[in-house]
């Protein structure tokens, strides 16, 4: 029987890309994460949920803009407090806050709006990731740390690292790839047991072949960037005295 197939209308570089499966892509997204390389994991997502993410980003960062907290927002709780303290207490609340509210903490490298539109959704959600990552959080915050901080200062979650153990399908056009997170030791949580904990993402088949779907633990925001070790600064005071 003589079977005719249909000229390929994909580079064969993309029709390589068409065929590998949901186990290959999500290996490569979560050594690219291991690696830093944000953009590869970015061009690996579902264009579509791209597209409704990047949407969802302009518009709340447009209609949520954030406001400084006021003396009189702190007396409000505590109408009895003098107007110069409660200025001290703003002040100081605002310039932990004004970094972690800014752009730049969420999108790497991002001052304004502009530069976040001009970006586009895939090189957007690169510098997100890269903004989640707790070394590149922790080193940012330490710049912003007082001298006298950042010798007790340590990163508020500690780095992973993430290996693949295995996929699920579900139907013809989902999966689940479960991988395993080693957390390193050195931050505020707990360092994880030697087998690390089992995290799942999913992927959907899309005209471009298998693509993350942006959602679980992988695209998650990053935690606390920095703590303070607090018997460090107890002995610091103790010697001050």
């Amino acid at each position: 029987m003589l079977i005719r197939y249909a000229p390929s209308v994909l580079s064969w570089d993309r029709e390589v890309e068409f065929m590998r499966g949901p186990l290959s892509i999500a290996a490569e997204a979560i050594e690219a994460l291991n690696r830093g390389e944000w953009r590869r994991v970015a061009d690996l997502v579902d264009p579509e949920e791209l597209r409704s993410w990047f949407e969802q980003q302009r518009a709340r960062i447009r209609e949520e803009p954030w406001r400084p907290l006021t003396p009189e927002a702190v007396r409000r709780n505590r109408p009895d407090m003098p107007e110069e303290v409660a200025r001290y207490h703003a002040d100081r609340m605002n310039r932990e806050a004004e970094w972690v509210n800014s752009l730049s903490s969420q999108f790497a490298g991002v001052e304004t709006r502009g530069e976040l539109e001009r970006l586009g959704a895939a090189e957007a959600l690169a510098r997100y990731l890269q903004a989640q990552d707790p070394r590149w959080r922790f080193e940012e915050q330490l710049k912003r740390l007082a001298p006298e901080l950042r010798a007790i200062a340590r990163p508020g979650t500690p780095a992973c690292r993430r290996e693949v153990v295995g996929v699920v399908h579900e139907g013809e056009d989902l999966a689940h790839v479960v991988y395993r997170v080693r957390r390193q030791p050195g931050g505020a949580e707990e360092t994880s047991t030697g087998e690390g904990e089992l995290e799942v993402a999913s992927l959907r088949r899309t005209d471009n072949g298998w693509r993350l779907r942006l959602s679980g633990a992988l695209f998650a925001p990053g935690g606390s960037a920095v703590v303070l070790d607090a018997e460090a600064k107890d002995t610091e005071s103790d010697g001050q005295a």
